[in-house]
């Protein structure tokens, strides 16, 4: 069968999408449409059958990075969906290579994806390179719930749980953390002017970074229509902003959506101000997922949280040419190989679309 493929405006497409996605991506909803595809940076593509009938589509979360020395486009693919009857014909492949022939001719610089099982392969087919997995980092607060599923004694287990949760606190790296002179928290629900200069000042720590200034911080988590997320900021006595943590809260747990700093020193601060945060909140556990500078990792592991290998693979596919213009080098593969090192990227859900 020979399929076609089309990039309509997303209002256009807007009901289409929406009846491929209620039979092919059972979450997925029309406030996210609206929030990713009409107010946000998304872009969408529809493959059809030979009778004009949408049989599957796909979107390319548009993204703007600091890739080495310069600020470009970017692109990850999101929200492909295929009809099952049409799963064997192509149609994933095609519109996979809708959005790796705007890489080919260079309306971005590359494209970064975060698969699922199912879409990993056909991102390897259409010349994704696999860099490694997202990391997932855990850290335990409390052992309450743990033990509810263990001591079936009340008594028992209020005891055991008080005891431990004390031997936690007792031992946890942000107890020796000290504010330095002139530094503050709080926590704020908005992105103002302080985030654009901090984005200028913290941008060139990483080689490969999305960009993070008020407007996409904006939109990306104060607008988010499936997830309420707060910020807690670190601030000087002139009030600018030292460093930030965007994160959510469900069920007692809290996950880290993204966060930022100039300074390195500022990190273990910005740890214990949030863990003590996630303390009068009687949170059991703190989840982040990220993938880059080892620093990050170190430092996450320093204040207890352990490390397991999250579901998402990140795959990449540059264009050479432009990477190298991107690194002001007249080696192609140099810069391709400087692309694929872990240590050079900075990745959180801050880059994933939802």
């Amino acid at each position: 069968m020979a399929y076609t493929i089309e990039q309509p405006e997303c209002r256009d497409a807007r009901d289409e999408v929406l009846a491929l996605w209620k039979r092919n991506l059972e979450r997925a909803t029309r406030q996210r449409y609206e929030w990713l595809y009409e107010s946000g940076p998304a872009q969408e593509w529809i493959v059809r059958d030979e009778s004009n009938t949408a049989v599957g589509s796909m979107g390319m979360m548009g993204r703007t990075m600091k890739v080495f020395d310069e600020i470009r486009p970017v692109g990850q693919p999101i929200d492909l969906n295929v009809d099952k009857q049409h799963r064997l014909g192509g149609p994933a492949m095609q519109l996979q290579r809708s959005l790796t022939e705007a890489v080919d001719n260079g309306h971005i610089v590359l494209a970064y994806g975060l698969p699922n099982a199912q879409a990993e392969p056909v991102l390897r087919r259409v010349g994704y390179k696999v860099l490694g997995t997202m990391g997932r980092w855990t850290r335990p607060l409390r052992v309450d719930n743990l033990l509810s599923r263990r001591l079936n004694n009340p008594f028992l287990r209020k005891a055991t749980a008080g005891a431990i949760n004390t031997g936690l606190w007792l031992s946890a790296r942000e107890t020796r953390c000290r504010r330095r002179k002139g530094v503050r928290s709080e926590v704020v629900d908005r992105f103002d002017e302080r985030f654009d200069r901090l984005w200028l000042a913290a941008r060139d720590k990483y080689a490969i970074i999305g960009e993070r200034n008020s407007e996409y911080l904006q939109w990306r988590f104060a607008q988010c229509p499936d997830v309420r997320y707060r910020t807690l900021c670190l601030c000087d006595d002139r009030d600018r902003l030292l460093a930030y943590l965007t994160y959510s809260q469900s069920e007692g747990r809290s996950y880290v959506g993204d966060m930022l700093f100039a300074d390195n020193r500022d990190l273990e601060l910005l740890l214990a101000e949030f863990i003590w945060e996630l303390r009068r909140h009687r949170n059991t556990a703190v989840t982040m997922i990220f993938y880059g500078d080892p620093f990050i990792a170190n430092t996450l592991r320093k204040f207890g949280f352990y490390h397991r290998q999250s579901q998402w693979k990140v795959m990449i596919y540059p264009n050479r040419d432009e990477l190298a213009n991107a690194a002001a080098s007249d080696d192609r593969d140099a810069s391709f190989a400087r692309a694929t090192q872990k240590e050079n990227w900075f990745i959180t859900r801050a880059d994933i679309d939802t």
